[in-house]
């Protein structure tokens, strides 16, 4: 699958806008830079085997706390398969580790893995 644009991306992110949480801390433009640092903006699996998922590469055990958190449905085929549900879950995924350190440093380098 070929990488979408800076523009598409963008767009993506700006059409989810209304569903994305904690929107004043994670801009469009820190979502959009994390995806591009990820995955260059391609929906894909981990390289090499690994258990993450999507444009910004959610995990799968983070996938279920999420869904927990958040009463949502998500599953790694459908954010896969629907790159509004690949925004969507890197929106709430920041949104689960900000309510879990309270800091939005502490909610970047949750996401990041530190």
């Amino acid at each position: 699958m070929a990488p979408l644009s800076y523009d598409s991306m963008r767009n993506l992110i700006l059409d989810n806008i209304s569903l994305l949480r904690d929107v004043a801390v994670f801009t469009p433009e820190l979502l959009t830079a994390i995806f591009r640092e990820e995955t260059n903006f391609q929906n894909i699996k981990q390289m090499g085997g690994g258990p993450a998922v999507g444009f910004g590469q959610v995990e799968r055990d983070t996938i279920k706390m999420v869904n927990k958190a958040f009463n949502m449905n998500f599953t790694p085929d459908g954010i896969l398969g629907d790159g509004n549900l690949s925004v969507q879950i890197a929106s709430c995924t920041l949104s689960l580790l900000l309510r879990g350190t309270r800091s939005k440093m502490g909610a970047l380098n949750g996401y990041a893995g530190c």
